[in-house]
C-alpha cells in the first residue's frame, strides 16, 4: 500500500500543501514561505475546506512571526497593543456604515454565504 499524501505539512521553516486546484488530475504540492503566499493560495482556493483553511490560515500565522525582527519583547507588545487600539475606531465606524449592516443582514435573512 502506498504512502497517505498529506494535504499540509509544516517543515520546519516553510508549509507544503496540496494544490487543490489541480485535483482530481494532477497531485501538484506548493511549497509556501511566507504569510502572504498563505493568505494568497487560501484566497485563491489552493486551500480548500474549513478544518484545512483553518490549519494553513494557522501556520500562516507562524509564518508570519517568525519573520519579526525584534530585540525587545516588551516594546514590541506595547507597539502590536497600540496599532490594535488604532484601528479599533475605524472598525466601529465600518460596522456603522450602511453597506456593512445590509451585508450583514442579507446574510443573516437569506442564509448567503457569498457576500
Amino acid at each position: 500500500m502506498g504512502e497517505k499524501a498529506k494535504a499540509i505539512e509544516w517543515l520546519g521553516d516553510r508549509v507544503r500543501l496540496i494544490d487543490q486546484t489541480k485535483l482530481p488530475g494532477k497531485e501538484i504540492y506548493l511549497e509556501l514561505t511566507g504569510y502572504r503566499q498563505m493568505a494568497a493560495a487560501i484566497k485563491q482556493l489552493k486551500v480548500r475546506g474549513a478544518p484545512a483553511i483553518g490549519v494553513a490560515a494557522a501556520y500562516g500565522v507562524v509564518l508570519g512571526a517568525r519573520q519579526i525582527k525584534t530585540g525587545d519583547r516588551e516594546k514590541f507588545l506595547a507597539k502590536l497593543k497600540k496599532r490594535r487600539g488604532r484601528n479599533r475606531g475605524h472598525e466601529a465606524d465600518r460596522r456603522k456604515s450602511f453597506p456593512f449592516r445590509q451585508t450583514v443582514r442579507a446574510y443573516y435573512f437569506t442564509g448567503d454565504e457569498h457576500f
